[in-house]
């Protein structure tokens, strides 16, 4: 019965998105929107900078002055390849992760799939430990450990909203959604602590629709509504507008660590490529997933998706080449999302020979593509595509096979295959940059060797005093002798607490009351030991005074 149910729906998977031909059409998309868009197709900076970021690897095209005319310096030739904008990829990918994980976790949940729902939270809150390091990697490690907690926390409240979605408690929903406005005020605290270049409430705002758009994908999977998939997509399509100004923040504030802009036409470009190359994954995963676990429903919905993307994409292809290159691609495209299926109805029916020929289909095909990019694009040597799509299609039909067996790894699979997606977009965005250096000669808004802003790291406080910035106590812990003062400030722009004692098991010692920005507290301990105290806004938040005589 469930292999019959799952090759009632399969036809309709040939809609898909396939990996190689979103490949094409993503980077020719980017093209296109950048070239038509001009200068408005970059983020919005905030810095009035205009000098050109020093990380051209080719040579500038000459200028060749006229008698009427002052010669003018030629503008480094467009790169993909910095380290600003391999910020913006990493910002954009972890935090699109971030959505299509919780997505699936959240459907899980809501199907009463509880295997399911827990391996896809266990990949979640990878992706948590994952972005917590990105973090840490700029600002150091007791930002990564602060961020950590604070960023598991607004999950929480996703939790809860889907826990009153399927119970139809509005009361419950409310409330979560009232949770997660007041944690962008402390999200917002965090990163505008750390950054001076964004400004107080910027954040807060940014994360407005991510809460509103999510939520409505949650409520759409709580009433079986096919739009579900859709409004991901546009949950997932708002975390560039949170990425990218991010990472436009940290480069000017780091511009000898983040060489080049994160604003540039091709830094967009290379982003852009990896964000559609990873959705690809994750919503081909998603429509597998349904597939081989015989919900038809769910399954047309995750293909309905992926087909309207192809759709689009194979008209950006027109929209460059012409409407008969545009004609041809599609049904090309969806011709080698067949051999997905087909290894797919293979895993379903447990049929060997049958995934075996999916597999060497889809390696035939690869060659074709392969040809096709190397002969659009002269910076790709032939063979170059090929030998890359080899992993994506181990990977995927890895996490397929785990699919079809109702292995809870699927979900670490899936990040796999969507881990290998920037081998791909990397390099495919460096060649089309090189390719079309006119569309990409921007620089962005970076001033390379502009003085940094303020650091993330406040002052050394002195001895008995302890700043309470970025979510963490600092220093901690703090050693005195008896009788000396300890003085606490909050240096953070959201209100905190000084309270003895553990979460669950408040001491009597001390308790500093809510603490708004600027507010000190103090207390003297009269014995020596080791105290426990902790803020009681935000119980991830431990700090410990150490008290000799």
């Amino acid at each position: 019965m469930r292999n019959r149910r799952v090759k009632k729906g399969f036809p309709l998977i040939r809609g898909w998105l396939s990996w190689q031909h979103l490949l094409a059409l993503g980077a020719l998309l980017g093209v296109l929107l950048i070239a038509a868009c001009g200068d408005d197709a970059a983020p919005a900076a905030t810095s009035t900078a205009t000098a050109p970021a020093p990380t051209a690897t080719s040579t500038p095209r000459p200028v060749t002055p006229t008698p009427t005319h002052t010669h003018t310096p030629a503008m480094p030739a467009a790169t993909s390849d910095t380290p600003a904008a391999a910020l913006r990829v990493a910002l954009t990918n972890l935090l699109q992760e971030h959505v299509y994980l919780a997505g699936m976790a959240t459907g899980a949940a809501i199907g009463g799939r509880t295997g399911e729902f827990t391996a896809a939270a266990e990949a979640l809150d990878q992706n948590s430990i994952a972005l917590s390091k990105a973090i840490g990697s700029v600002y150091g490690k007791p930002a990564e450990d602060a961020f950590l907690p604070l960023w598991r926390k607004h999950i929480g409240f996703f939790v809860d909203y889907t826990q009153g979605a399927a119970a139809k408690d509005q009361t419950k929903k409310d409330k979560a959604v009232a949770d997660l406005t007041a944690y962008a005020k402390d999200f917002d605290a965090f990163l505008t602590g750390a950054n001076p270049n964004l400004p107080k409430g910027a954040v807060a705002q940014l994360l407005g629709p991510h809460v509103t758009t999510l939520t409505k994908a949650i409520d759409a999977q709580a009433a079986g509504d096919a739009k579900a998939f859709d409004l991901l997509r546009m949950a997932s399509e708002h975390m560039p507008h949170i990425a990218d100004p991010l990472a436009a923040a940290i480069v000017r504030q780091f511009p000898d660590k983040f060489a080049g802009a994160s604003d540039s036409k091709a830094a967009g470009l290379r982003a852009a490529l990896n964000a559609t190359l990873q959705e690809h994954v994750y919503l081909a995963g998603m429509a597998t997933g349904a597939a081989t676990g015989g919900r038809t429903a769910e399954f047309q919905a995750a293909a309905g998706a992926l087909d309207m993307n192809s759709v689009a994409l194979s008209k950006a292809i027109g929209s460059v080449y012409g409407t008969a290159a545009e004609s041809a691609f599609l049904p090309l495209w969806r011709k080698h999302i067949g051999f997905f299926v087909d290894y797919t109805q293979g895993a379903a029916g447990k049929d060997q020979t049958k995934k075996d020929k999916a597999v060497a289909d889809l390696t035939a095909y690869a060659k074709d593509f392969d040809a096709f990019l190397s002969g659009a694009n002269p910076n790709l040597p032939v063979g170059a595509v090929a030998q890359l799509l080899v992993p994506h299609v181990t990977t995927l039909t890895k996490a397929i096979d785990a699919q079809a067996a109702g292995d809870t790894k699927s979900f670490g699979y899936l990040r796999e295959a969507a881990a290998h997606m920037p081998h791909i977009a990397d390099p495919l965005a460096s060649a089309i940059v090189k390719q079309f250096p006119e569309k990409f000669a921007d620089s962005g808004s970076m001033t390379p060797g502009s003085t940094p802003g303020m650091t993330p790291t406040a002052m050394a406080p002195s001895a008995g005093s302890v700043n309470i910035q970025q979510f963490r106590f600092d220093p901690s812990p703090v050693e005195v002798k008896v009788g000396t003062k300890v003085t606490w400030t909050n240096k953070d722009s959201v209100e905190h607490t000084v309270t003895h004692g553990m979460p669950g098991a408040k001491g009597g010692a001390f308790a500093s009351g809510l603490m708004n920005a600027s507010g000190t507290f103090s207390y003297t301990p009269t014995q020596a030991g080791t105290m426990s105290y902790f803020c009681e806004r935000h119980d991830s938040m431990r700090g410990e005074i150490r008290v000799t005589n």
